[in-house]
């Protein structure tokens, strides 16, 4: 209905959350149709529209937001003016602004998934996830096609996983992944399966990643050798910390993971001599 921009998942009071933001590139066209135009509208008005969603593909909100403005100011029951203020007051961190045009255009058509997704980003955005997930789901509800329930799916996950409701998260990442299998959305999910401990889904995940991805191959090896150590198939977790340390071998985290696996097998003296190495890469280490 109206930007073809990929909005941004950010909490900006929530004391202890980073900027969350996850742009899937190569799938953005997929998840926001284009502007389009209602039949009679003022040309004036639809060059504005036009410009205001070239300015979103370029994340130049600064600009947009005045042509939005005098949008909405000139034309007040353009829909459209509306949803496209609310989104520059969503990205310019207004969010009372933001919420206050999602809900005058959900008053008119309320179940406009878009303008329910982005109500939901913005609760999400200063921390009210109880009300960012309401409109979240209203939104999942609502969606045309599986490619937009799918990113909708991932924004779910985030909200989730900040509530630390990493079940639930992992639930929605293979909704995501079973909607439409992207290639960062099986990482994503295999993000998860690892916090949760579901060794076996990593691995598998992790396969899928590395062929479709192989970017993220040190990644994948770091969570397939953790994996391994869950599955007690200690021989393979070795010969995993072997092939990543060849990539990379100042990862720290992976090195613990690797202190542990000696431990494990009863190497101490390995395990010492790890603990030794780690050391000297970071000195905080205890």
């Amino acid at each position: 209905m109206f930007s073809s921009w990929q909005p941004e998942l950010r909490i900006k009071s929530a004391p202890n959350i980073k900027l969350i933001s996850f742009a899937v590139l190569l799938l953005v066209s997929m998840f926001l149709p284009s502007v389009t135009f209602a039949q009679g509208q003022p040309l004036e008005l639809m060059r504005m529209i036009r410009y205001i969603d070239e300015l979103f593909k370029r994340s130049d909100f600064d600009r947009a937001g005045p042509i939005a403005d005098a949008a909405v100011a000139k034309y007040p029951q353009s829909y459209q003016a509306h949803v496209l203020r609310g989104v520059c007051y969503h990205h310019l961190e207004e969010e009372n602004k933001a919420i206050a045009e999602f809900k005058w255009a959900l008053e008119r058509q309320p179940k406009d998934w878009n303008a329910l997704r982005y109500l939901g980003l913005t609760y999400f955005q200063i921390g009210k996830n109880d009300l960012a997930l309401k409109y979240i789901n209203d939104s999942i509800a609502f969606a045309p096609r599986d490619a937009e329930r799918a990113s909708i799916y991932t924004h779910k996950r985030e909200i989730l996983k900040s509530m630390k409701r990493n079940i639930e998260a992992e639930q929605a990442a293979d909704m995501a992944v079973k909607l439409f299998p992207a290639p960062h959305w099986i990482l994503e999910r295999m993000k998860m399966r690892l916090i949760n401990g579901h060794w076996q889904g990593v691995i598998d995940d992790g396969n899928i990643v590395i062929a479709k991805i192989p970017k993220f191959k040190e990644r994948v090896l770091a969570a397939r050798a953790k994996s391994y150590i869950g599955l007690k198939k200690y021989p393979e977790a070795q010969r995993t910390f072997n092939e990543l340390f060849k990539i990379n071998p100042e990862l720290r985290e992976a090195r613990q993971d690797q202190v542990r696996l000696y431990e494990l097998t009863g190497q101490s003296d390995l395990a010492f001599k790890e603990k030794a190495l780690i050391k000297k890469m970071d000195s905080t280490f205890d």
